[in-house]
């Protein structure tokens, strides 16, 4: 059955949404196998022409992946369902955001 959930999100307890934007949606959640440290998972929108992920995506992705400093969340890792080819980035989870 499709509710089936993906075997990646075992690795997490899902506490709820926090956020959503233009890009997706942001939830909130706990690594099961580090003692519960936060990690927030931002779930990208379908691409418009649904041809897989989107660029705009691959470009935040090839960034986060380089950039390594205290004033930006990590990247802890990437997820995809391929069942809709839809595209989850798991952040450590700050508690503040910085509006500037």
């Amino acid at each position: 059955s499709n509710s089936k959930k993906p075997e990646w999100l075992e690795q997490y307890d899902v506490i709820g949404k926090i956020g959503e934007g233009t890009y997706g949606l942001v939830f909130l959640a706990k690594l099961k196998s580090e003692r519960a440290r936060s990690i927030a998972i931002k779930k990208f929108k379908q691409s418009k022409d649904g041809d897989g992920v989107s660029p705009t995506a691959i470009r935040e992705i090839m960034l986060l992946r380089e950039i390594c400093h205290e004033n930006v969340v990590k990247l802890e890792n990437v997820h995809i369902n391929h069942a809709d080819m839809s595209l989850y980035l798991a952040f450590d989870y700050a508690e503040h955001d910085l509006y500037v």
